[in-house]
């Protein structure tokens, strides 16, 4: 299910980059997509309007973002975490 708005706050996704181990194990076990349709994926939403996740070159800007950027949702090691951000689902 695609979701844009939570309540009333805007979601804002967050990626890392494409060469991410992080990000190509989200996705294999998360999204459950290969990179190549993931790629089609976008080039279809972007057409529809839609913008690609916002990426973030490291864990630690990931974080930052996530942290200061209200509706901001990404994905980190549970290394990475604290107690300031809310943790919704681990894999």
């Amino acid at each position: 299910m695609k979701r844009h708005f939570i309540d009333t706050q805007k979601v804002v996704s967050v990626n890392m980059p494409s060469t991410s181990k992080l990000r190509d194990i989200f996705e294999k076990k998360i999204l459950k997509i290969n990179r190549d349709k993931l790629s089609k994926y976008w080039v279809k939403q972007h057409f529809q309007g839609v913008r690609p996740p916002i990426i973030q070159s490291s864990h630690s800007s990931m974080k930052l973002f996530i942290k200061n950027v209200s509706g901001a949702v990404g994905y980190l090691p549970i290394s990475s975490t604290d107690s300031d951000l809310r943790i919704v689902f681990e894999f």
